[in-house]
């Protein structure tokens, strides 16, 4: 994935969370889920708070190694707190029925939901960019424990990030 620009949120350039290209079915669907909130508000927010828009794919190793090594240089050193706060189902955006997953789409699933987790801390410890006594937070969901109808796919990826702990 191409550096997007700083302020830029991944997704917008057609090759986003999903490694699509700008024919992808999902293009629309990775920009949605990767702005939360339209690029002016994002910038807006940043601003109020004098803050630097980072943007990283989260399955991607490149974007979080650089994620660490642009954030320990805008604060001045190594990191305090990480928050992996991450899930995105394609299956769930697109309503795919449990009976009838698309397989691609739920291993992306894992990948963003799930695994993103493990990737995140990895890199952290191997770039040695925490803080003693530095604290990690990853957010999980109950479905993880229990069956709720039409979340679909997403019970087995916080299933699998619960196993991180």
């Amino acid at each position: 994935m191409s550096k997007p620009e700083i302020g830029r949120p991944v997704g917008t350039d057609g090759k986003g969370i999903m490694g699509s290209d700008n024919t992808s079915p999902l293009n629309d669907l990775e920009k949605m889920a990767m702005n939360g909130l339209d690029e002016d508000k994002i910038n807006d927010l940043a601003k109020k708070c004098s803050s630097e828009i980072i943007p990283a794919d989260i399955t991607s190793i490149k974007d979080i190694d650089n994620l660490y090594e642009e954030s320990t240089k805008a604060l001045g050193g190594k990191i305090d707190f990480i928050l992996h706060s991450v899930g995105m189902s394609p299956n769930v955006r697109k309503n795919k029925e449990y009976g009838d997953l698309n397989y691609d789409w739920f291993f992306k699933t894992l990948d963003v939901s799930a695994i993103s987790f493990h990737k995140v801390m990895q890199i952290a410890e191997k770039n040695n960019i925490l803080n003693k006594w530095s604290s990690v937070l990853g957010l999980s969901y109950i479905a993880a424990q229990r069956t709720f109808p039409f979340y679909s796919d997403m019970a087995e990826a916080k299933s699998l990030l619960e196993l991180y702990k």
